[in-house]
């Protein structure tokens, strides 16, 4: 198995930030350190300690040889399930099991199979939405 994500949105601030740090809003100078550096290191230390994604994050997991008539996935914080699909065929005939820090996908029969690929893409992080 192997996952692949990339960070869209933080939930914090440059402004929340600054306040935090006491940097003057009118001070520019640093800007570009906090919003590239700091706020995604610091992101990345919670999510870390607390094992779940709090950035909007966009994740590609894919399992090799799938053959299972379910799916396990251990990430907290879900938003959507974009897409599940094997060899390239989408699957939308599955029952969805949201639980604190995992999630698993559902389908009435096997599917998969010796070199059968399962690919799903799906949105995890913190959304104030």
């Amino acid at each position: 198995m192997i996952i692949s994500k990339v960070k869209s949105t933080y939930t914090v601030t440059l402004q929340e930030v600054k306040t935090h740090l006491r940097v003057d809003a009118n001070n520019f100078d640093d800007d570009d350190y906090i919003e590239n550096a700091v706020i995604p290191a610091a992101t990345r230390f919670c999510e870390n300690f607390i094992t779940k994604d709090i950035a909007l994050t966009t994740n590609t997991y894919t399992v090799y040889d799938f053959y299972s008539d379910c799916l396990r996935v251990d990430e907290g914080n879900l938003q959507s399930i974009t897409d599940v699909s094997i060899n390239g065929t989408l699957y939308t005939d599955y029952e969805l099991k949201t639980y604190n820090d995992h999630f698993e996908l559902e389908w009435d029969n096997y599917l998969g199979g010796d070199d059968y690929t399962l690919t799903t893409h799906f949105v995890t992080g913190y959304n104030e939405n």
